[in-house]
């Protein structure tokens, strides 16, 4: 929004409510904010990210033309059911917060593009994020989920999904339709092997699968035709499937922390002559 004025007092805000489009209120070491905020009924942008927040307003809900919102590094544990109010929310950041479950209507924020919500305390992805299609980044790396349900294949649209440092131990068949996905990054899990479902991913880049437990890898994989960049180092791998070469566009791979001989070393390397490895 070139050249629209960014307010960063709530009090000069209040002055003029209605000329409000983009709020900063980031850094300043606020505890709650008020009802009347729901004043600002033009504010697009919200920025609250490094505050004392532990709730939000019911009110909150108010703010129809909100289109993004950052509140990470508070002291979120819930969210107010009014949140799914706001339908022309397109980027929510709730990175860094004590979050445990979302409100069971949270999926009613179908124009949601960007969600994260790394290093928060959820078991689980919350089955209503299913419900948000238009969903193209879904991050969720440091939480304590356990597994990602087969649901969600209906996030056709993701482009990136990250679950990072959780405790996944394998994958759905599902995740092989999500068509649309270019990063996927899986990496400190306890993820002992992948499902040929694996291969189905032909437009992803990046996947990141360092630190889990893998002894081996599918044929499939190779069929990753457009992976430029692949981190499996610090796993339990012995050999590369044979085809593996078929990866033609792979620029980097990371392989250190392995238990490759050294005439696996030799025949990975002789595959691989145009491509950065690391050991």
């Amino acid at each position: 929004m070139p050249g629209t004025k960014i307010y960063t007092s709530i009090d000069d805000a209040l002055s003029s409510p209605l000329d409000v489009i983009m709020l900063d209120l980031s850094y300043m070491d606020i505890e709650e904010l008020p009802e009347d905020i729901k004043e600002f009924s033009n504010l697009k942008k919200l920025n609250l990210q490094d505050n004392e927040i532990e709730y939000l307003p019911e009110s909150f809900g108010e703010l129809k033309k909100l289109e993004w919102v950052d509140i990470q590094n508070n002291y979120l544990n819930y969210l107010p059911k009014s949140v799914s109010e706001l339908n022309k929310l397109e980027y929510l950041n709730l990175n860094d917060n004590d979050l445990v479950v979302f409100p069971e209507n949270f999926g009613q924020l179908k124009n949601l593009v960007w969600l994260y919500f790394n290093n928060n305390n959820l078991i689980s992805i919350p089955d209503c994020i299913f419900d948000m299609n238009k969903l193209q980044s879904l991050c969720a790396d440091n939480n304590m989920i356990t597994e990602i349900p087969e649901q969600i294949i209906s996030l056709m649209n993701l482009s990136q999904l990250s679950l990072a440092n959780n405790e996944l131990t394998s994958l759905p068949d599902s995740i092989g339709k999500l068509k649309n996905l270019k990063s996927l990054g899986l990496h400190k899990n306890k993820i002992t092997f992948l499902l040929d479902c694996i291969g189905e991913l032909k437009k992803l880049s990046k996947l990141d699968l360092h630190s889990n437990n893998l002894s081996s890898l599918p044929e499939s994989f190779s069929n990753l035709e457009n992976l430029e960049y692949l981190f499996l180092n610090d796993n339990n791998l012995t050999e590369l499937p044979e085809n593996f070469g078929a990866l033609i566009k792979l620029v980097y791979i990371n392989l250190s922390g392995n238990n490759f001989s050294i005439e696996e070393k030799n025949r990975i390397q002789h595959i691989f002559l145009d491509t950065e490895i690391e050991w």
